[in-house]
């Protein structure tokens, strides 16, 4: 499961505030979004309570619907594309720094059900092993990890990781067979 997507919640509404008298504009689906300048910034891609997503064409960023205006073109936020994308380039890269810096010998990875899985047993360039309280490994995509609530998660349960392991034991050997009398 790929943790690390182009969607970036950025949490600096005021930044984003359009500089048009405060509205409660009808967010929906599909909805163009401009700047104030009235240049096209991107369409809504989905909206899930207060954050609404928009995609520029090259990333996605969930932003809060208070960042949002209304003016003579629709919807209007108070970033360009291009500030809205090198937000979220900006945003992505200092999670991924923050990932990174967390994935070192010894810290706990937790299960996409909360349980402890392991321990970070190995760090390599592009992957991460884990070493469970049973002593077995399992070694991951970095790509894999995320934060979580507890802390460095990846995308499969305890149970799951179990099944992966039986799954990845050989079968037993088949017992010799007597020779005909």
């Amino acid at each position: 499961m790929k943790y690390m997507k182009n969607m970036v919640a950025i949490a600096f509404a005021a930044a984003l505030a359009s500089p048009l008298a405060a509205v409660d504009p009808a967010v929906r689906v599909g909805a163009q979004v401009v700047d104030a300048n009235g240049q096209p910034v991107g369409t809504i891609a989905s909206v899930t309570g207060d954050l609404v997503v928009v995609d520029t064409g090259t990333n996605k960023a969930s932003l809060p619907a208070s960042a949002f205006g209304t003016g003579d073109k629709g919807l209007v936020i108070g970033m360009s594309r291009a500030e809205l994308d090198a937000a979220v380039v900006e945003a992505r890269t200092k999670a991924q720094t923050q990932l990174r810096a967390q994935l070192v010998t010894g810290a706990a990875v937790y299960g996409s059900d909360g349980a402890l899985l392991g321990t970070v047993d190995l760090v390599e360039e592009a992957h991460v092993t884990i070493k469970t309280a049973e002593g077995a490994r399992a070694k991951f995509p970095i790509t894999a990890f995320a934060q979580g609530d507890k802390g460095l998660s990846v995308g499969l349960s305890l149970a799951q990781l179990k099944q992966a392991f039986d799954a990845a034991k050989p079968a037993p050997a088949p017992a010799p067979s007597e020779a005909p009398k």
